[in-house]
């Protein structure tokens, strides 16, 4: 896309760029209508239908925008992630499907009076997936592995996991060094503090784990072929309900067209994260269903304000002038780009959502108003503009991540702010996250909420907002002290009322733009019914069934 060289970009023009996104969705819509079925890889042998006896589903293949870039629990980062360990892996709690807080590997738990120690009893007659018993020795494992900076890339948001003691067998306890009103949520989640065997670990080692990973989950890895699938099988020694799908196999798909296709075509039975574009041919063309889920995730640009210097260069960096992050703010009309790049498949928010614990429904989105964001600019000291870098995202981790990535960047052009995009596959693109590779501007799906409804709200706000963090680009020492006393805090209304208060420092420092809340969509053959779990973005097979 050719970007504009001057910031006096009339709108005319502007409407002309996005005409030209909404032009894109329109040939691939017709791509997709005039496609065939798209050729299986040849690790595939046949085309997969969900194959139903009864109540059991012999197979189902589902189509993801991209794979998990390792299979290893405690290494996983990025939410595509989940599509992994949500269905292989387990934790102490669980969250349903209406995100209530239930037993999983622990069957009951209690806290000492100070708060700082947690004590759970283990589930018993629980097997992994090699046929070993579980036992408290598999816990004290894992956590101690899971908080190894060498492996867990975000072990600095468990500073304060102090200890664990093995009580007995079945029974272990945590020693926080503070208190932690979100920990039960955060052991919850499904990329934390994930239990493997100590014994297995021990036998085959780091590599070996990554080539054949194990867990006590619903479903056992069987194989994969690196950007083409991977294959799970039921586990049927498993301690919980019996999921409906015996075999499960995840084709990787990043191509939009390809990923709409294949399900009209009957090679796979679902697609998770369905291109925006393509939900009303799919809606309309008989014998396929579309499940609409608001996601955890807020589609940001993560802005460096944390350099003296402008990233990549010498001089002073603008974005610490907060003027200038307004002006970003202030630039992009998110109304148009949720209606006409995504179809309608987005909600504006202001920082969080209205399930979140500190919603406040006063504090707004940023309005469009390009005359605003130039004056800002100006008052700012850059009358003339300024150049900037976009890290873009390729590929269908986010729907339509390359055209928003592009729309963004000429709504900021059209102001001033002469933006290139520089767009990387999922895995190059996950690695700029940590505030360590200093990228420019950095588009980002995050979840403050993580899981809808919980304190989990703050420890998004502290993972993404807290200076030193390793995905915050931001720093504010009153923003820090108040989420430092939300760590210090027990008390709901107190916890609301200081997520409030942190959520509106953040939004009126304009700490990122916030573009839209991801509203998901899985599509999928009318034979199956799939239950997702509210404020999510991942796919828990044991949820899916025959309609």
């Amino acid at each position: 896309m050719k970007f504009f060289g001057r910031s006096n970009v009339n709108k005319d023009k502007l409407n002309a760029v996005i005409g030209a996104a909404f032009t894109r969705r329109q040939a691939l819509r017709s791509a997709l209508l005039a496609s065939g079925a798209a050729l299986l890889p040849p690790t595939l042998s046949a085309p997969a239908f969900a194959q139903s006896a009864g109540k059991e589903i012999e197979k189902v293949t589902i189509a993801v925008g991209d794979e998990p870039p390792t299979f290893d629990a405690h290494k996983a980062v990025g939410a595509i992630a989940t599509y992994f360990t949500t269905n292989v892996y387990e934790g102490l709690t669980e969250f349903d499907t209406s995100n209530k807080l239930n037993p999983a590997l622990a069957t009951e738990w209690s806290v000492s009076g100070d708060g700082l120690a947690y004590e759970f009893k283990l589930r018993r007659n629980v097997k992994f997936h090699t046929g070993e018993p579980f036992t408290a020795k598999d816990v004290v494992f894992s956590f101690k592995r899971y908080r190894d900076p060498k492996v867990q890339p975000r072990q600095v948001t468990m500073e304060h996991l102090k200890d664990i003691e093995l009580v007995d067998d079945y029974t272990v306890r945590i020693i926080l060094s503070r208190i932690d009103p979100t920990f039960l949520n955060f052991l919850a989640h499904q990329m934390n503090l994930r239990i493997l065997s100590k014994d297995y670990y021990d036998k085959v080692g780091d590599a070996g784990f990554e080539k054949a990973p194990v867990g006590t989950g619903p479903y056992k890895f069987v194989r994969r072929a690196i950007k083409e699938f991977w294959e799970l099988e039921r586990f049927d020694d498993y301690w919980g309900a019996k999921p409906a799908a015996k075999r499960a196999i995840f084709r990787v798909i990043p191509e939009a067209v390809t990923l709409a296709s294949v399900l009209k075509t009957g090679e796979v039975d679902m697609v998770c994260d369905y291109p925006p574009v393509f939900i009303k041919d799919v809606e309309s063309a008989g014998g396929f269903r579309v499940i609409r889920n608001k996601g955890s995730n807020t589609i940001d640009i993560r802005i460096n304000c944390i350099r003296e210097t402008v990233p990549g260069g010498t001089g002073p960096n603008p974005y610490r002038d907060r003027r200038v992050r307004l002006a970003m703010n202030y630039a992009i009309d998110k109304d148009t780009l949720i209606k006409r790049v995504l179809n309608g498949n987005g909600d504006k928010v202001a920082i969080l959502f209205p399930e979140d614990i500190g919603y406040d429904p006063e504090l707004k989105p940023y309005p469009y108003d390009p005359k605003k964001a130039k004056e800002l600019l100006a008052e700012a000291g850059y009358p003339n503009g300024l150049d900037a870098t976009f890290y873009g995202l390729v590929g269908q981790r986010m729907p339509m991540s390359k055209e928003v990535g592009e729309v963004v960047a000429q709504y900021l052009t059209a102001v001033g702010i002469r933006t290139k995009v520089v767009n990387e596959e999922y895995g190059i693109w996950l690695k700029r996250s940590d505030r360590t590779q200093q990228p420019e501007l950095y588009p980002f799906g995050y979840g403050l909420t993580f899981v809808g409804g919980t304190f989990h709200s703050a420890f998004g706000l502290k993972y993404y907002g807290y200076s030193g963090m390793p995905n915050s680009w931001f720093e504010s020492k009153d923003y820090d002290a108040v989420v430092d006393q939300i760590y210090k805090t027990i008390d709901p209304k107190e916890v609301e009322q200081l997520a409030r208060k942190a959520a509106k420092i953040l939004h009126d420092e304009a700490g990122y733009v916030t573009l839209y809340r991801v509203v998901l969509a899985y599509a999928m053959k009318d034979s199956l019914q799939f239950t997702p779990t509210a404020i999510s973005n991942t796919v828990e097979l044991k949820n899916l069934r025959p309609a």
